[in-house]
C-alpha cells in the first residue's frame, strides 16, 4: 500500500513539474470521492460519510457545485443519530482565474435524510425525516495537471430535526473533505 501511495505521490510531482502555471477551467467538469469525516457540534459526536461532489465551471469564477453524501457510521457507541445522508447543490465562487492553485468560497442548499434512537428505549428507532439544510464552504484545489487535481474543502452544515428523535434536535456539523479528483474538459493554456 506504501509503494502504491509514494508512486502516486512521485508521478504527482513529475506530472507538476511538467505542467504549465497557467489552467483554463472555464466549462470543465471536476469530479471527485472520498471518505469524509465530521463532527456533529450539538454533540460533540464523530461521524464519518461516504461523500460523491462535482463542479461544472461556467468560466474561470463561477461554478455549479452538487454533492451527496452517504452517512456510514458514528465513531460513538452507542449512538442516537443512526442516519444523516445529505444532498446539496449550490454555487462556489473562484478567486484566482487560470492558475493551477483554485481557492474559492460556496454556499450549498439541499436536504438531509436523518433518523435517530433513543438510548434509553431499547431498540426504538424513530421514523426517517428530511430535513431542509444550508452549508458555507471554504477549500482550495490544487490541479496537478489537465486531468488530476488535490483538493481540500471544510464545510460547516446546518440544519434542525423536529421529528426523528424525541425531541428537537440541532444536526449542525463540520465536514472535511480531502482527497485526488477527476477533471473533464479543463485544459492547460
Amino acid at each position: 500500500m506504501k509503494k502504491y501511495l509514494i508512486a502516486t505521490c512521485l508521478l504527482g510531482l513529475m506530472i507538476s513539474a511538467s505542467a504549465q502555471d497557467r489552467i483554463k477551467k472555464a466549462k470543465g467538469i471536476r469530479m471527485m470521492g472520498t471518505f469524509s469525516p465530521a463532527v456533529l457540534t450539538s454533540i460533540g459526536e464523530p461521524v464519518y460519510y461516504l461523500t460523491g461532489h462535482w463542479n461544472y465551471y461556467f468560466n474561470e469564477h463561477i461554478s455549479l457545485v452538487g454533492e451527496g453524501s452517504y452517512f456510514m457510521s458514528s465513531l460513538k457507541k452507542p449512538s442516537e443519530i443512526t442516519a444523516n445522508h445529505k444532498l446539496l447543490g449550490g454555487f462556489n465562487y473562484h478567486f484566482k482565474a487560470e492558475s493551477r492553485f483554485d481557492p474559492f468560497i460556496g454556499l450549498q442548499m439541499g436536504i438531509g435524510l436523518v433518523s435517530g434512537q433513543s438510548l434509553q428505549l431499547i431498540n426504538v428507532k424513530r421514523l426517517n425525516e428530511v430535513v431542509p439544510m444550508i452549508s458555507p464552504t471554504v477549500g482550495m484545489n490544487y490541479y496537478v495537471g489537465s486531468i488530476f487535481h488535490f483538493f481540500g474543502h471544510v464545510r460547516f452544515n446546518s440544519g434542525t430535526s423536529l421529528e426523528a428523535f424525541s425531541e428537537k434536535r440541532n444536526i449542525d456539523e463540520w465536514q472535511l473533505l480531502v482527497g485526488l479528483g477527476l477533471n473533464f474538459g479543463v485544459k492547460k493554456l
